[in-house]
Protein backbone atom coordinates (compact mmCIF):
# COMPACT_ATOMS: atom_id res chain seq x y z
CA UNK A 1 0.00 0.00 0.00
CA UNK A 2 2.57 2.34 -0.30
CA UNK A 3 1.20 4.48 -3.34
CA UNK A 4 -1.88 5.12 -0.88
CA UNK A 5 0.27 5.64 2.14
CA UNK A 6 2.03 8.17 0.55
CA UNK A 7 -1.22 9.59 -0.78
CA UNK A 8 -2.54 9.55 2.70
CA UNK A 9 0.59 11.67 4.07
CA UNK A 10 0.33 13.81 1.50
CA UNK A 11 -3.30 14.62 2.69
CA UNK A 12 -3.18 15.02 5.95
CA UNK A 13 -0.42 17.57 5.55
CA UNK A 14 -2.49 19.60 3.69
CA UNK A 15 -5.57 18.55 4.97
CA UNK A 16 -6.66 21.60 7.14
CA UNK A 17 -6.61 23.50 3.41
CA UNK A 18 -8.40 20.67 1.60
CA UNK A 19 -11.00 21.24 4.43
CA UNK A 20 -11.32 24.72 4.12
CA UNK A 21 -11.73 24.45 -0.04
CA UNK A 22 -14.37 21.74 0.48
CA UNK A 23 -15.93 24.03 2.71
CA UNK A 24 -16.23 27.11 0.90
CA UNK A 25 -17.45 25.00 -2.21
CA UNK A 26 -20.48 23.46 -0.05
CA UNK A 27 -21.22 27.12 1.29
CA UNK A 28 -21.34 28.35 -2.91
CA UNK A 29 -23.34 25.70 -3.28
CA UNK A 30 -26.14 26.46 -0.84
CA UNK A 31 -25.81 30.10 -1.21
CA UNK A 32 -26.23 29.72 -5.31
CA UNK A 33 -30.06 30.46 -5.76
CA UNK A 34 -30.83 31.10 -2.04
CA UNK A 35 -33.06 34.25 -2.54
CA UNK A 36 -35.17 32.46 -5.25
CA UNK A 37 -38.78 33.46 -5.74
CA UNK A 38 -38.76 36.42 -3.36
CA UNK A 39 -40.06 38.78 -2.35
CA UNK A 40 -43.15 36.00 -3.34
CA UNK A 41 -43.08 32.70 -1.81
CA UNK A 42 -43.01 29.69 -3.83
CA UNK A 43 -41.88 26.76 -1.46
CA UNK A 44 -45.55 25.97 -0.07
CA UNK A 45 -43.78 24.74 3.57
CA UNK A 46 -41.72 28.08 4.43
CA UNK A 47 -44.79 29.95 5.29
CA UNK A 48 -45.89 27.49 8.14
CA UNK A 49 -43.01 28.47 9.83
CA UNK A 50 -42.37 31.84 9.59
CA UNK A 51 -46.06 32.78 9.96
CA UNK A 52 -46.37 30.73 13.23
CA UNK A 53 -43.42 32.80 14.02
CA UNK A 54 -44.84 36.42 13.27
CA UNK A 55 -48.23 34.58 15.05
CA UNK A 56 -45.83 34.57 18.21
CA UNK A 57 -44.09 38.01 17.65
CA UNK A 58 -47.68 39.61 17.61
CA UNK A 59 -49.22 38.23 20.38
CA UNK A 60 -46.47 37.16 22.66
CA UNK A 61 -47.85 33.32 22.93
CA UNK A 62 -44.75 31.29 22.58
CA UNK A 63 -47.21 28.29 21.73
CA UNK A 64 -46.94 27.89 18.42
CA UNK A 65 -50.18 26.05 18.32
CA UNK A 66 -48.66 23.84 15.66
CA UNK A 67 -46.95 20.53 16.29
CA UNK A 68 -47.32 19.32 12.67
CA UNK A 69 -43.17 18.24 12.26
CA UNK A 70 -42.83 19.70 15.32
CA UNK A 71 -39.94 22.06 13.44
CA UNK A 72 -40.35 23.64 17.10
CA UNK A 73 -36.10 23.80 17.30
CA UNK A 74 -36.44 25.95 13.72
CA UNK A 75 -39.32 27.91 15.25
CA UNK A 76 -37.76 29.39 17.95
CA UNK A 77 -34.35 30.03 16.44
CA UNK A 78 -36.40 32.25 14.00
CA UNK A 79 -38.47 34.16 16.82
CA UNK A 80 -34.55 34.64 18.14
CA UNK A 81 -33.23 36.40 15.13
CA UNK A 82 -36.31 37.85 13.66
CA UNK A 83 -36.37 39.44 17.47
CA UNK A 84 -32.40 40.69 16.99
CA UNK A 85 -33.53 41.98 13.67
CA UNK A 86 -36.25 44.06 15.52
CA UNK A 87 -33.45 45.29 18.11
CA UNK A 88 -30.96 46.40 15.82
CA UNK A 89 -33.03 47.94 13.47
CA UNK A 90 -34.67 49.87 16.59
CA UNK A 91 -31.54 51.12 17.58
CA UNK A 92 -30.72 52.06 13.67
CA UNK A 93 -34.21 54.15 13.86
CA UNK A 94 -35.60 52.04 11.33
CA UNK A 95 -38.42 50.75 12.83
CA UNK A 96 -40.02 53.26 15.66
CA UNK A 97 -42.41 50.25 17.47
CA UNK A 98 -43.22 46.28 16.57
CA UNK A 99 -46.07 47.33 14.47
CA UNK A 100 -43.76 49.28 12.10
CA UNK A 101 -42.15 45.72 12.15
CA UNK A 102 -44.63 43.93 11.42
CA UNK A 103 -46.04 45.92 9.00
CA UNK A 104 -42.45 45.72 7.39
CA UNK A 105 -42.90 42.17 7.28
CA UNK A 106 -46.62 42.28 5.93
CA UNK A 107 -45.29 44.53 2.81
CA UNK A 108 -41.93 42.41 2.00
CA UNK A 109 -41.81 39.34 4.06
CA UNK A 110 -38.07 38.86 1.68
CA UNK A 111 -35.66 39.93 4.66
CA UNK A 112 -37.43 37.06 6.81
CA UNK A 113 -37.80 33.75 4.82
CA UNK A 114 -34.03 34.57 3.65
CA UNK A 115 -32.83 34.81 7.06
CA UNK A 116 -34.54 31.22 7.70
CA UNK A 117 -32.34 30.00 4.49
CA UNK A 118 -29.55 31.39 5.40
CA UNK A 119 -29.74 29.16 8.89
CA UNK A 120 -30.73 26.02 6.63
CA UNK A 121 -27.71 26.70 4.53
CA UNK A 122 -25.26 27.52 7.55
CA UNK A 123 -26.43 23.87 9.00
CA UNK A 124 -26.16 22.84 5.97
CA UNK A 125 -22.58 23.76 5.71
CA UNK A 126 -21.16 22.92 9.43
CA UNK A 127 -22.70 19.59 8.47
CA UNK A 128 -19.45 19.18 5.99
CA UNK A 129 -17.04 20.19 8.94
CA UNK A 130 -19.04 17.75 11.22
CA UNK A 131 -18.75 14.96 8.60
CA UNK A 132 -15.25 15.26 8.26
CA UNK A 133 -14.76 15.25 12.18
CA UNK A 134 -16.65 11.96 12.26
CA UNK A 135 -15.02 9.75 9.56
CA UNK A 136 -11.69 11.24 10.34
CA UNK A 137 -12.31 9.51 13.77
CA UNK A 138 -13.48 6.06 12.54
CA UNK A 139 -11.17 6.04 9.73
CA UNK A 140 -8.39 8.78 8.98
CA UNK A 141 -8.08 12.23 7.30
CA UNK A 142 -8.64 10.69 3.53
CA UNK A 143 -11.65 9.09 4.24
CA UNK A 144 -12.64 12.34 5.79
CA UNK A 145 -11.87 14.15 3.19
CA UNK A 146 -13.98 12.40 0.92
CA UNK A 147 -16.64 12.08 3.27
CA UNK A 148 -16.83 15.81 3.45
CA UNK A 149 -16.57 16.45 -0.57
CA UNK A 150 -19.64 13.59 -0.74
CA UNK A 151 -22.04 15.97 1.16
CA UNK A 152 -20.69 18.96 0.34
CA UNK A 153 -21.93 17.97 -3.18
CA UNK A 154 -25.18 15.70 -2.59
CA UNK A 155 -27.69 17.44 -4.71
CA UNK A 156 -30.53 16.71 -2.47
CA UNK A 157 -28.56 18.17 0.58
CA UNK A 158 -28.00 21.34 -1.40
CA UNK A 159 -31.43 21.86 -2.55
CA UNK A 160 -32.75 21.67 0.87
CA UNK A 161 -30.16 23.50 2.52
CA UNK A 162 -31.78 26.58 0.54
CA UNK A 163 -35.09 26.26 2.25
CA UNK A 164 -36.08 27.76 5.83
CA UNK A 165 -37.33 24.19 6.92
CA UNK A 166 -35.68 21.87 9.44
CA UNK A 167 -33.91 19.47 6.90
CA UNK A 168 -30.86 20.50 6.81
CA UNK A 169 -30.71 21.24 11.36
CA UNK A 170 -32.08 17.76 12.05
CA UNK A 171 -29.00 15.55 10.62
CA UNK A 172 -26.73 17.96 11.58
CA UNK A 173 -28.37 16.91 15.67
CA UNK A 174 -27.89 13.51 14.56
CA UNK A 175 -24.74 13.52 13.60
CA UNK A 176 -23.79 15.40 16.97
CA UNK A 177 -25.54 12.60 19.35
CA UNK A 178 -23.67 10.05 16.57
CA UNK A 179 -20.41 11.51 17.40
CA UNK A 180 -21.21 10.89 20.81
CA UNK A 181 -22.16 7.54 20.72
CA UNK A 182 -18.85 6.98 18.97
CA UNK A 183 -17.41 8.46 22.10
CA UNK A 184 -19.63 6.00 23.94
CA UNK A 185 -17.25 2.81 22.50
CA UNK A 186 -14.10 4.58 23.63
CA UNK A 187 -15.51 5.55 27.05
CA UNK A 188 -18.36 4.23 28.48
CA UNK A 189 -19.01 7.03 30.95
CA UNK A 190 -22.23 8.29 31.82
CA UNK A 191 -22.00 11.94 30.45
CA UNK A 192 -21.66 10.90 26.57
CA UNK A 193 -25.15 9.17 26.67
CA UNK A 194 -26.33 12.08 28.39
CA UNK A 195 -25.01 14.46 25.65
CA UNK A 196 -25.57 11.92 22.95
CA UNK A 197 -28.92 11.59 24.38
CA UNK A 198 -29.75 15.50 24.59
CA UNK A 199 -29.18 16.02 21.13
CA UNK A 200 -31.47 13.61 20.11
CA UNK A 201 -33.67 15.27 21.89
CA UNK A 202 -33.15 17.99 19.93
CA UNK A 203 -33.26 16.38 17.22
CA UNK A 204 -37.30 14.83 18.00
CA UNK A 205 -37.98 17.96 18.28
CA UNK A 206 -36.92 19.66 15.28
CA UNK A 207 -38.78 16.31 13.27
CA UNK A 208 -40.04 13.58 14.55
CA UNK A 209 -38.77 10.58 12.42
CA UNK A 210 -35.37 11.44 14.78
CA UNK A 211 -36.92 8.93 17.17
CA UNK A 212 -35.49 6.34 15.24
CA UNK A 213 -31.84 6.91 16.10
CA UNK A 214 -32.97 5.52 19.78
CA UNK A 215 -31.88 2.37 18.50
CA UNK A 216 -28.25 3.52 17.62
CA UNK A 217 -27.18 4.57 21.21
CA UNK A 218 -29.24 1.46 22.43
CA UNK A 219 -26.27 -0.37 20.11
CA UNK A 220 -23.92 1.91 21.51
CA UNK A 221 -25.15 0.48 24.74
CA UNK A 222 -24.88 -3.18 24.00
CA UNK A 223 -21.88 -2.59 22.14
CA UNK A 224 -19.76 -1.53 24.93
CA UNK A 225 -20.95 -4.56 27.60
CA UNK A 226 -23.96 -5.66 26.09
CA UNK A 227 -27.09 -5.73 28.73
CA UNK A 228 -26.41 -5.44 32.41
CA UNK A 229 -28.25 -5.34 35.63
CA UNK A 230 -26.06 -2.50 37.07
CA UNK A 231 -25.91 -0.18 34.03
CA UNK A 232 -29.11 0.40 34.34
CA UNK A 233 -28.57 4.26 35.13
CA UNK A 234 -27.00 5.39 31.88
CA UNK A 235 -30.56 4.07 29.67
CA UNK A 236 -32.37 6.05 32.48
CA UNK A 237 -30.13 8.91 32.23
CA UNK A 238 -30.21 8.93 28.28
CA UNK A 239 -34.48 8.79 28.55
CA UNK A 240 -34.36 11.87 30.73
CA UNK A 241 -31.62 13.38 29.14
CA UNK A 242 -33.52 12.94 25.51
CA UNK A 243 -37.36 13.72 27.24
CA UNK A 244 -35.36 17.07 28.31
CA UNK A 245 -33.61 17.72 25.09
CA UNK A 246 -37.26 17.81 24.04
CA UNK A 247 -38.46 19.93 26.46
CA UNK A 248 -36.11 22.40 26.46
CA UNK A 249 -36.60 22.90 22.37
CA UNK A 250 -40.51 22.18 22.54
CA UNK A 251 -42.15 22.83 26.30
CA UNK A 252 -45.59 23.15 24.79
CA UNK A 253 -45.41 19.24 23.33
CA UNK A 254 -46.12 18.61 26.72
CA UNK A 255 -48.30 21.25 27.89
CA UNK A 256 -50.09 21.50 24.92
CA UNK A 257 -50.92 17.63 23.98
CA UNK A 258 -54.50 17.73 22.72
CA UNK A 259 -53.19 20.10 19.50
CA UNK A 260 -50.15 17.73 19.55
CA UNK A 261 -52.15 14.90 18.72
CA UNK A 262 -54.30 17.06 16.29
CA UNK A 263 -51.62 18.08 14.43
CA UNK A 264 -50.30 14.67 14.38
CA UNK A 265 -53.46 13.03 13.10
CA UNK A 266 -53.42 15.42 10.37
CA UNK A 267 -50.12 14.49 8.97
CA UNK A 268 -51.07 10.91 9.34
CA UNK A 269 -52.89 10.80 6.25
CA UNK A 270 -52.72 8.04 3.68
CA UNK A 271 -52.25 9.57 0.70
CA UNK A 272 -51.26 13.06 -1.40
CA UNK A 273 -50.97 14.19 -4.58
CA UNK A 274 -47.43 12.64 -6.16
CA UNK A 275 -46.49 11.02 -3.29
CA UNK A 276 -48.71 8.33 -2.06
CA UNK A 277 -46.40 4.87 -1.21
CA UNK A 278 -47.22 1.93 -2.70
CA UNK A 279 -46.29 -0.76 0.18
CA UNK A 280 -43.37 -1.29 1.87
CA UNK A 281 -41.33 -3.11 -1.06
CA UNK A 282 -42.47 -1.22 -3.76
CA UNK A 283 -41.12 1.94 -1.49
CA UNK A 284 -38.00 0.57 -0.53
CA UNK A 285 -37.62 0.27 -4.13
CA UNK A 286 -38.75 3.60 -4.87
CA UNK A 287 -36.35 5.10 -2.50
CA UNK A 288 -33.42 3.05 -4.08
CA UNK A 289 -34.61 4.00 -7.84
CA UNK A 290 -35.26 7.53 -7.24
CA UNK A 291 -33.85 9.16 -3.98
CA UNK A 292 -30.64 7.21 -3.57
CA UNK A 293 -29.77 7.00 -6.98
CA UNK A 294 -30.61 10.65 -7.43
CA UNK A 295 -28.31 11.21 -4.58
CA UNK A 296 -25.51 8.74 -5.05
CA UNK A 297 -25.68 7.80 -8.78
CA UNK A 298 -25.63 4.21 -9.31
CA UNK A 299 -22.18 3.58 -8.63
CA UNK A 300 -22.31 5.23 -5.49
CA UNK A 301 -25.00 2.62 -4.57
CA UNK A 302 -23.10 -0.28 -5.83
CA UNK A 303 -20.58 0.75 -3.66
CA UNK A 304 -22.31 1.43 -0.20
CA UNK A 305 -23.82 -2.20 -0.87
CA UNK A 306 -20.25 -2.99 -1.21
CA UNK A 307 -19.11 -0.95 1.95
CA UNK A 308 -22.25 -3.16 4.16
CA UNK A 309 -20.41 -6.47 2.84
CA UNK A 310 -17.62 -5.22 4.42
CA UNK A 311 -18.66 -4.10 7.59
CA UNK A 312 -20.30 -7.51 7.96
CA UNK A 313 -17.21 -9.43 7.05
CA UNK A 314 -14.87 -7.03 9.43
CA UNK A 315 -17.33 -6.78 12.38
CA UNK A 316 -15.84 -3.65 13.53
CA UNK A 317 -18.09 -1.71 16.12
CA UNK A 318 -17.97 1.58 15.05
CA UNK A 319 -18.81 0.33 11.30
CA UNK A 320 -21.58 -1.38 12.80
CA UNK A 321 -22.96 1.85 14.51
CA UNK A 322 -22.24 3.85 11.13
CA UNK A 323 -24.60 1.97 9.11
CA UNK A 324 -27.07 0.99 11.94
CA UNK A 325 -29.00 4.35 11.92
CA UNK A 326 -29.34 4.86 7.58
CA UNK A 327 -30.19 0.85 7.46
CA UNK A 328 -32.81 1.27 10.07
CA UNK A 329 -34.40 4.66 9.03
CA UNK A 330 -34.61 3.62 5.20
CA UNK A 331 -36.93 0.24 6.49
CA UNK A 332 -38.61 3.00 8.94
CA UNK A 333 -39.73 5.62 6.02
CA UNK A 334 -40.36 3.16 3.34
CA UNK A 335 -42.97 1.27 5.52
CA UNK A 336 -45.19 5.02 5.82
CA UNK A 337 -47.93 5.13 3.49
CA UNK A 338 -46.52 8.40 1.86
CA UNK A 339 -42.94 8.88 0.39
CA UNK A 340 -40.73 11.65 -0.21
CA UNK A 341 -37.53 12.26 -2.01
CA UNK A 342 -36.71 14.32 0.79
CA UNK A 343 -37.30 11.49 3.73
CA UNK A 344 -33.44 10.55 2.90
CA UNK A 345 -31.34 13.37 3.34
CA UNK A 346 -31.54 12.86 7.28
CA UNK A 347 -29.46 9.45 6.33
CA UNK A 348 -27.21 11.21 3.47
CA UNK A 349 -24.29 11.94 5.69
CA UNK A 350 -24.15 8.80 7.16
CA UNK A 351 -24.20 7.27 3.35
CA UNK A 352 -21.35 9.60 2.19
CA UNK A 353 -19.51 8.23 5.03
CA UNK A 354 -19.67 4.85 4.15
CA UNK A 355 -19.39 5.25 0.32
CA UNK A 356 -16.06 7.24 1.07
CA UNK A 357 -14.88 4.23 3.27
CA UNK A 358 -16.29 1.74 0.58
CA UNK A 359 -13.87 3.80 -2.12
CA UNK A 360 -11.07 4.11 0.16
CA UNK A 361 -10.98 0.17 1.64
CA UNK A 362 -11.44 -1.05 -2.23
CA UNK A 363 -8.62 0.60 -3.12
CA UNK A 364 -6.94 -0.27 -0.30
CA UNK A 365 -7.76 -4.19 -1.66
CA UNK A 366 -6.58 -3.78 -4.73
CA UNK A 367 -3.31 -1.90 -3.76
CA UNK A 368 -2.73 -4.70 -1.66
CA UNK A 369 -2.55 -7.05 -5.12
CA UNK A 370 -0.74 -5.26 -7.56
CA UNK A 371 2.59 -3.47 -7.52
CA UNK A 372 1.18 -0.38 -9.44
CA UNK A 373 -0.68 2.67 -7.78
CA UNK A 374 -4.13 1.09 -9.47
CA UNK A 375 -5.82 1.56 -5.85
CA UNK A 376 -4.78 5.44 -5.58
CA UNK A 377 -5.99 5.62 -9.80
CA UNK A 378 -9.10 3.75 -8.88
CA UNK A 379 -10.42 5.68 -6.06
CA UNK A 380 -9.70 9.11 -7.94
CA UNK A 381 -11.48 7.61 -10.92
CA UNK A 382 -14.60 6.63 -9.18
CA UNK A 383 -14.58 9.65 -7.23
CA UNK A 384 -14.72 11.38 -10.79
CA UNK A 385 -17.69 9.29 -12.15
CA UNK A 386 -19.38 10.22 -9.17
CA UNK A 387 -18.80 13.46 -8.16
CA UNK A 388 -19.37 14.83 -12.00
CA UNK A 389 -22.94 14.15 -12.78
CA UNK A 390 -23.67 15.29 -8.80
CA UNK A 391 -21.52 19.36 -9.22
CA UNK A 392 -23.81 19.26 -12.69
CA UNK A 393 -27.04 18.98 -11.17
CA UNK A 394 -25.98 21.34 -8.38
CA UNK A 395 -25.09 24.17 -10.51
CA UNK A 396 -28.17 23.15 -12.81
CA UNK A 397 -30.23 23.65 -9.78
CA UNK A 398 -28.29 26.84 -8.64
CA UNK A 399 -29.19 28.17 -12.21
CA UNK A 400 -32.64 27.51 -12.28
CA UNK A 401 -33.15 28.80 -8.40
CA UNK A 402 -31.69 32.12 -9.14
CA UNK A 403 -33.88 32.56 -12.78
CA UNK A 404 -37.08 33.89 -13.09
CA UNK A 405 -40.06 31.52 -11.91
CA UNK A 406 -43.03 30.94 -14.42
CA UNK A 407 -45.31 32.62 -11.85
CA UNK A 408 -43.13 35.67 -11.63
CA UNK A 409 -43.43 35.60 -15.58
CA UNK A 410 -47.30 34.75 -15.43
CA UNK A 411 -48.04 37.62 -12.86
CA UNK A 412 -45.96 40.51 -14.82
CA UNK A 413 -48.20 39.21 -17.87
CA UNK A 414 -51.27 39.47 -15.95
CA UNK A 415 -51.14 42.98 -14.77
CA UNK A 416 -50.11 44.08 -17.96
CA UNK A 417 -53.10 42.35 -20.16
CA UNK A 418 -55.95 41.84 -17.71
CA UNK A 419 -58.22 44.01 -16.59
CA UNK A 420 -58.20 45.22 -13.20
CA UNK A 421 -61.72 44.70 -12.32
CA UNK A 422 -61.41 41.28 -13.74
CA UNK A 423 -62.65 38.27 -11.54
CA UNK A 424 -60.53 35.58 -11.60
CA UNK A 425 -60.40 31.96 -10.08
CA UNK A 426 -57.25 31.08 -9.23
CA UNK A 427 -55.34 27.79 -7.54
CA UNK A 428 -52.72 27.29 -5.53
CA UNK A 429 -49.40 27.61 -7.03
CA UNK A 430 -50.66 30.38 -9.71
CA UNK A 431 -49.34 33.94 -9.37
CA UNK A 432 -48.69 35.76 -6.18
CA UNK A 433 -50.12 38.96 -7.10
CA UNK A 434 -51.10 42.86 -4.95
CA UNK A 435 -54.23 41.28 -3.01
CA UNK A 436 -56.12 44.69 -4.74
CA UNK A 437 -55.05 43.84 -8.77
CA UNK A 438 -58.20 42.05 -8.92
CA UNK A 439 -60.98 40.11 -7.73
CA UNK A 440 -59.42 36.90 -6.66
CA UNK A 441 -61.46 33.57 -6.31
CA UNK A 442 -60.89 30.48 -4.86
CA UNK A 443 -62.31 26.76 -4.42
CA UNK A 444 -62.67 25.85 -1.08
CA UNK A 445 -62.23 22.14 -0.52
CA UNK A 446 -63.31 22.96 3.22
CA UNK A 447 -66.77 24.08 2.29
CA UNK A 448 -67.73 21.13 -0.11
CA UNK A 449 -65.61 22.30 -2.91
CA UNK A 450 -67.88 25.55 -3.12
CA UNK A 451 -65.92 29.25 -5.08
CA UNK A 452 -65.03 31.61 -2.58
CA UNK A 453 -64.52 35.23 -3.22
CA UNK A 454 -61.03 36.45 -1.68
CA UNK A 455 -61.48 39.96 0.75
CA UNK A 456 -58.41 41.44 0.59
CA UNK A 457 -60.20 43.63 3.49
CA UNK A 458 -59.54 41.15 5.74
CA UNK A 459 -56.06 40.30 4.82
CA UNK A 460 -53.21 42.06 6.85
CA UNK A 461 -50.90 41.12 3.96
CA UNK A 462 -50.13 43.08 0.89
CA UNK A 463 -50.13 40.22 -1.47
CA UNK A 464 -52.67 37.60 -2.07
CA UNK A 465 -51.39 34.29 -1.85
CA UNK A 466 -53.68 31.54 -3.80
CA UNK A 467 -54.36 28.35 -2.40
CA UNK A 468 -56.94 25.29 -3.24
CA UNK A 469 -57.63 23.19 -6.11
CA UNK A 470 -59.78 23.74 -9.15
CA UNK A 471 -60.06 20.23 -9.61
CA UNK A 472 -62.18 20.04 -6.49
CA UNK A 473 -65.39 22.19 -7.71
CA UNK A 474 -68.34 20.85 -6.69
CA UNK A 475 -70.19 22.56 -9.79
CA UNK A 476 -69.28 23.68 -12.71
CA UNK A 477 -72.23 26.36 -13.02
CA UNK A 478 -70.55 28.11 -10.11
CA UNK A 479 -68.43 29.88 -12.17
CA UNK A 480 -70.78 31.39 -14.24
CA UNK A 481 -72.65 31.91 -11.10
CA UNK A 482 -69.84 33.95 -9.75
CA UNK A 483 -69.19 35.51 -13.27
CA UNK A 484 -65.56 34.53 -13.55
CA UNK A 485 -63.92 35.91 -16.23
CA UNK A 486 -60.40 34.01 -16.00
CA UNK A 487 -59.07 31.16 -14.83
CA UNK A 488 -55.63 30.69 -13.62
CA UNK A 489 -54.80 27.09 -14.08
CA UNK A 490 -51.52 25.62 -12.37
CA UNK A 491 -49.55 21.97 -13.37
CA UNK A 492 -52.18 20.10 -10.49
CA UNK A 493 -54.01 19.13 -13.73
CA UNK A 494 -51.02 17.41 -15.03
CA UNK A 495 -49.84 15.99 -11.93
CA UNK A 496 -53.45 14.47 -11.38
CA UNK A 497 -53.65 13.27 -14.88
CA UNK A 498 -50.70 10.92 -14.67
CA UNK A 499 -52.51 9.11 -11.56
CA UNK A 500 -56.32 9.79 -13.68
CA UNK A 501 -56.81 6.11 -12.17
CA UNK A 502 -56.85 7.51 -9.06
CA UNK A 503 -58.42 10.37 -9.45
CA UNK A 504 -61.05 10.13 -12.10
CA UNK A 505 -63.65 12.75 -11.04
CA UNK A 506 -60.88 15.52 -10.41
CA UNK A 507 -59.25 15.10 -13.97
CA UNK A 508 -62.50 15.37 -15.14
CA UNK A 509 -63.41 18.54 -13.77
CA UNK A 510 -60.24 19.97 -14.73
CA UNK A 511 -61.05 18.99 -18.54
CA UNK A 512 -64.80 20.41 -18.59
CA UNK A 513 -62.83 23.72 -17.23
CA UNK A 514 -60.77 23.79 -20.05
CA UNK A 515 -63.49 22.44 -22.34
CA UNK A 516 -65.55 25.65 -21.19
CA UNK A 517 -62.55 28.36 -21.93
CA UNK A 518 -60.65 29.44 -24.52
CA UNK A 519 -56.56 29.37 -23.76
CA UNK A 520 -55.12 32.77 -23.66
CA UNK A 521 -51.90 32.54 -22.11
CA UNK A 522 -49.66 29.55 -21.41
CA UNK A 523 -45.67 29.69 -19.36
CA UNK A 524 -43.61 27.01 -19.08
CA UNK A 525 -39.67 26.35 -18.56
CA UNK A 526 -37.12 28.24 -20.79
CA UNK A 527 -34.27 30.18 -21.40
CA UNK A 528 -36.39 33.41 -19.69
CA UNK A 529 -38.20 31.50 -17.49
CA UNK A 530 -36.13 28.76 -15.38
CA UNK A 531 -38.33 27.31 -12.84
CA UNK A 532 -41.51 26.98 -11.81
CA UNK A 533 -44.87 24.84 -12.95
CA UNK A 534 -46.60 25.63 -15.80
CA UNK A 535 -49.25 28.01 -15.86
CA UNK A 536 -52.31 28.29 -17.78
CA UNK A 537 -54.49 31.42 -18.50
CA UNK A 538 -58.34 30.67 -19.77
CA UNK A 539 -60.65 33.47 -20.66
CA UNK A 540 -64.35 31.67 -19.84
CA UNK A 541 -66.58 31.65 -22.68
CA UNK A 542 -69.75 33.96 -22.09
CA UNK A 543 -73.18 32.27 -22.77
Amino acid sequence: MKFLKEYDLILAQHSKSILIGILLMGLVLRLYGINFGLPYLYNPDEPNRVRVVFRILSSQDLNPHWFGHPATTVIYLLVLSYGLIFVGSRILGIFNSSEEFLEFYRQDPSIFYLTGRLWSAFFGFITIWVVYLIATKIFNKTVGLISAFLVAIIPLHVKFSKFARMDSLMPFLLLISFYYCLKILEEDTLLNYIIASFFLGLAIATKYPAIVFVLTIILAYILTKGWNFQRYLKPVSSVLACTGGVFIASPFLFLDFNQVLMDLSQENRSSHLGATGEGFINNLIWYFQNSLTNSFTILGIFLMGLGIFFVLIFKQERLLLLISFPSIFLLFISSLSLRWERWIIPIIPFLCILLAYTIYKTSQLIELRFKYPLGLLLMLAVLTLISTPLLHKDIEQGYRMSGVDTRTFTGEWMLKNIPKTSSILVEASTPQLPKTSFQFFEVNSQKNGTISKFNPERSSHATFYPSGELGHLKNLEEIQINQIQYIVMSNFYDRYIRKKNRYPNIVDRYEDMIASGELLYEAKRNNKVRQGPTIRIYKVSEK
